[in-house]
């Protein structure tokens, strides 16, 4: 057997290539990984509890991303950093969400999806959806720092009640 056009050895494998970079790329962006990405850079791993092979969704308006079995999460006391499988990795980089930055969690249960955290993050229009055990230890854990004074730096926020404020002058 012989093959008519040879140079068609090395341009199906560059194809694929490029064709696998353009959907992770488009992924990224679409998603909103690249944006948290660029926000929240992973300098370093932080110590914590460490999930493999765990799933994620990053909705959006139109079309949630999720990233079914390949994300790594890690909780520790300086946040909760995601990182994706290498062979996923174009154009997503880790990221590092510091515990000051996520705004709530939610805890999601359904009868098709296993229970699941919704993690809101100030200032950034999608929702980071982590199941199974990983999410449940990104809730109890913003759960129990958000009952400390960790979140805030030390500042218990309170509300201003009409006794403690002044009229504009």
């Amino acid at each position: 057997m012989s093959i008519a056009e040879p140079w068609l050895l090395l341009v199906y494998p560059v194809f694929a290539v490029v064709i696998w970079a353009a959907t992770l790329t488009a992924l990224s962006i679409g998603g909103g990984w690249r944006a948290l990405a660029q926000r929240f850079p992973a300098a370093s791993r932080p110590t914590g509890a460490i999930w493999s092979f765990t799933s994620a969704t990053f909705r959006t308006r139109l079309l949630p991303v999720h990233y079914g079995n390949c994300v790594t999460v890690t909780v520790g006391e300086a946040g909760v950093r995601v990182a994706i499988l290498f062979v996923f990795r174009a154009m997503h980089p880790p990221i590092m969400i510091p515990w000051s930055s996520i705004e709530s969690v939610g805890r999601q249960a359904g009868t098709l999806r296993r229970r699941a955290a919704v993690i809101s993050i100030r200032d950034f229009d999608r929702r980071i959806v982590l199941y199974g055990n990983a999410g449940e230890k990104v809730a109890s854990t913003f759960d129990r720092l958000r009952g400390s004074a960790s979140l805030d730096g030390g500042r218990r926020s309170r509300p201003i009640t009409l006794s403690a404020a002044r009229p504009l002058a």
